[in-house]
């Protein structure tokens, strides 16, 4: 699935066609859930709704208690401690697979929700813009992570969990997509492994999420996708 640019701004509550010298999107956001944490997560290109997000299932669905969470909300563009220009945006509906809710499967640690928002008719993704998905795209990929690192090892980043923080290199690939001696640290779950990624537009294709960094074998972890599965689910989200 191909990304696509933002289409319009929202400016004093209005709705307005994007200015063609600001067209830098910021699909790339914070999930703030219920008991006070917060993860990172991306609006993802999705023709059919426009409404859909991609992150971590541990940031949707709470295996202690075994249901989903509940007043999630997400601002995309959040960056140094400030709200997106969107502000936060209500989750109304989440999808995992089953193998993380029956087993908490660190294979299966990704999962859908869907935004609360219509602007004028306009969804989310004509504000956001979207990264393009791809699968299989196999190992030694030149690969950007972007997320809300807090506690981790990322250079160049304060690491305080409130700033939108980029890393750059090489992705290499076993049972996950892993990169060796990076640990991202709270916040970063959900963090989109992006490739093909262009810093003018702010945008390129995810292809895996991070979920955790192994601290056995020193290294940041995200899944490998199925793709049949991984449609199966983002098909049913739409439909709900």
């Amino acid at each position: 699935m191909p990304t696509l640019e933002r289409k319009y701004d929202i400016i004093n509550h209005t709705v307005s066609v994007a200015d063609v010298d600001q067209v830098q999107a910021f699909p790339i956001g914070m999930l703030f859930l219920p008991d006070g944490s917060t993860c990172t997560a991306s609006v993802i290109n999705t023709p059919e709704s426009r409404t859909i997000g991609l992150t971590a299932a541990h940031c949707l669905y709470d295996n202690e208690n075994h249901e989903n969470f509940d007043n999630i909300m997400f601002s995309p563009g959040y960056d140094h401690r400030q709200q997106g220009p969107l502000n936060l945006i209500p989750v109304d509906e989440v999808i995992v697979p089953d193998e993380f809710i029956n087993n908490n499967d660190d294979l299966f640690d990704w999962g859908f929700m869907r935004f609360t928002f219509n602007m004028n008719g306009h969804p989310l993704q004509d504000f956001t813009g979207a990264l393009g998905w791809r699968f299989n795209v196999g190992e030694g990929v030149e690969t950007t992570i972007r997320g809300y690192s807090e506690g981790g090892n990322l250079e160049d980043c304060p690491n305080d969990g409130e700033t939108l923080c980029t890393w750059d290199g090489e992705v290499f690939m076993h049972e996950f997509y892993f990169v060796p001696a990076l640990d991202l640290g709270e916040g970063a779950s959900g963090s989109p492994y992006i490739m093909l990624y262009d810093p003018d537009t702010n945008l390129g294709w995810l292809y895996s999420t991070y979920i955790a960094y192994d601290d056995i074998n020193d290294h940041a972890n995200g899944p490998i996708y199925d793709p049949i599965q991984f449609q199966g689910l983002l098909g049913e989200i739409i439909g709900f």
